[in-house]
């Protein structure tokens, strides 16, 4: 089982730390009954009320077998594990009632702290070490536009109003991959629970049927162009599916890129999210700042939608491009002798 959230959105862009992997004590103390839950909801909503701010955490659940529960040694290997491969700097195991486990690898190696008087928001000190550069966005609960806060490491939650807060960390390395989802707070009362035009859901058919309808609803309602989801842009985003975690791949971006640009069209970015319905992968979409600011980008005009299985949850791809205009190749003329 995961406890998955969402990717950092962006065309081209690296997680992996080179400091020793770090017990986040923090995440074992109270996430236990997040963990544990028999239905995790996708969205963090949980996880905020246990006070865990961490988005794209990646989980399991170990079950007992032959009768033996696992120990905390092999469920902290386990995490240990996940966070190596995810190249995360943070991990956490517990015990669950049942006498099942439950570990999960986390990018930062340090909590978003909330100041309790003030609600400001405290990002720890690794991000500076961690990540190449790093940035702090605000999604409001009212409105469509989403605000870029830049790269300050305190900030003044009651300035902001209700909403949500994300930090992204863009690490130096490994090359190919794009940037990480650190955090997703909530900023006074919180998001809501229901995202804009929700009623395009009730169309009915498959996921990427009802996630098309709500797309285009919900650029219309901001004032955005509609675009249009076109076969090349759904191939290519097939392309990105293949990969199936929530990472970025950059040289695979590339490579779609310069497809869709032989094709007169500028790849804008990409969003991928995992989810157990519709509903809920548009609820972490429209609530994490950077994804919102892709899904309505003035410039696009054409779009794409993947799909794919994964152990029990289905990852979406998103990509969105823009039409651009017909190349032609610019003609020499001589001069003819005599």
């Amino acid at each position: 089982m995961k406890f998955p959230l969402l990717c950092a959105c962006l065309t081209v862009a690296t997680p992996a730390f080179a400091a020793p992997l770090v017990k986040r004590t923090d995440v074992a103390t109270s996430f236990g009954a997040v963990a544990c839950a028999e239905t995790p909801d996708e969205r963090p909503l949980a996880a905020w009320a246990a006070g865990v701010f961490d988005a794209q955490m990646d989980g399991r659940r170990a079950a007992l077998r032959a009768g033996r529960a696992p120990t905390m040694a092999e469920l902290e290997r386990k995490a240990r594990a996940i966070a190596r491969v995810r190249h995360f700097a943070g991990y956490a195991a517990g015990s669950c009632p049942d006498g099942s486990g439950w570990a999960v690898a986390l990018p930062s190696a340090e909590p978003l702290k909330v100041d309790a008087k003030t609600g400001a928001l405290h990002l720890p000190a690794s991000l500076i070490d961690a990540c190449a550069s790093f940035r702090v966005d605000f999604a409001p609960t009212d409105g469509f536009t989403t605000k870029q806060l830049g790269a300050a490491r305190t900030v003044a939650a009651k300035d902001l109003g209700d909403g949500v807060l994300g930090v992204s960390c863009q690490p130096p390395r490994p090359r190919t991959q794009g940037p990480v989802l650190w955090f997703l707070a909530p900023v006074g009362k919180g998001p809501s629970e229901i995202v804009p035009e929700s009623a395009a859901f009730g169309g009915g058919g498959t996921t990427l049927q009802r996630l098309e309808s709500w797309i285009l609803a919900v650029r219309r309602a901001a004032g955005a162009q509609p675009v249009v989801f076109k076969r090349e842009m759904n191939e290519e985003a097939s392309i990105l599916a293949i990969n199936p975690s929530l990472n970025h791949d950059r040289e695979l971006l590339k490579k779609v890129g310069e497809s869709l640009d032989a094709g007169e069209i500028k790849l804008l970015g990409e969003n991928r999210v995992k989810g157990r319905d519709p509903e809920r992968m548009a609820w972490l979409l429209w609530n994490s700042p950077r994804h919102r600011e892709l899904l309505l980008n003035g410039s696009a005009t054409v779009a794409g939608l993947a799909a794919r299985d994964d152990r029990g949850e289905t990852l979406v791809v998103l990509v969105l491009g823009q039409d651009q205009p017909l190349k032609t190749a610019k003609g020499t003329t001589k001069k003819r002798k005599g």
